[in-house]
Protein backbone atom coordinates (compact mmCIF):
# COMPACT_ATOMS: atom_id res chain seq x y z
CA UNK A 1 0.00 0.00 0.00
CA UNK A 2 1.42 3.25 -0.76
CA UNK A 3 0.17 6.77 -0.41
CA UNK A 4 0.74 9.95 -2.77
CA UNK A 5 1.59 13.04 -0.32
CA UNK A 6 2.08 17.02 -1.68
CA UNK A 7 5.27 17.90 -0.75
CA UNK A 8 4.68 21.42 0.04
CA UNK A 9 0.85 21.18 1.70
CA UNK A 10 1.24 17.57 2.88
CA UNK A 11 -2.42 16.95 1.66
CA UNK A 12 -2.95 13.42 0.82
CA UNK A 13 -4.17 12.93 -2.67
CA UNK A 14 -4.47 9.34 -2.87
CA UNK A 15 -4.09 6.11 -0.80
CA UNK A 16 -4.40 2.54 -1.84
CA UNK A 17 -2.12 0.16 -3.69
CA UNK A 18 -0.09 1.37 -6.73
CA UNK A 19 -1.71 0.41 -9.85
CA UNK A 20 -5.01 2.22 -7.92
CA UNK A 21 -2.94 5.54 -6.93
CA UNK A 22 -1.49 5.69 -10.52
CA UNK A 23 -4.57 5.46 -11.84
CA UNK A 24 -6.54 8.16 -9.91
CA UNK A 25 -4.06 10.55 -10.67
CA UNK A 26 -4.10 10.26 -14.30
CA UNK A 27 -7.91 10.18 -14.17
CA UNK A 28 -8.12 13.37 -11.93
CA UNK A 29 -5.00 15.18 -13.84
CA UNK A 30 -5.15 14.21 -17.33
CA UNK A 31 -2.81 15.51 -19.68
CA UNK A 32 -1.51 15.33 -23.51
CA UNK A 33 1.86 16.34 -22.95
CA UNK A 34 2.22 14.41 -19.63
CA UNK A 35 0.90 14.23 -16.35
CA UNK A 36 1.08 17.97 -14.86
CA UNK A 37 0.09 17.68 -10.79
CA UNK A 38 -0.78 20.94 -8.84
CA UNK A 39 2.60 20.49 -6.54
CA UNK A 40 5.20 18.07 -6.40
CA UNK A 41 4.22 14.44 -5.11
CA UNK A 42 5.85 11.90 -2.69
CA UNK A 43 5.07 8.59 -2.77
CA UNK A 44 5.31 6.76 0.35
CA UNK A 45 5.12 3.25 1.67
CA UNK A 46 2.24 2.95 4.00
Amino acid sequence: MIEIIGIKTKRVYVKGNQAYCFRMLNEKYPSKQGTIYPEPLLVVRV
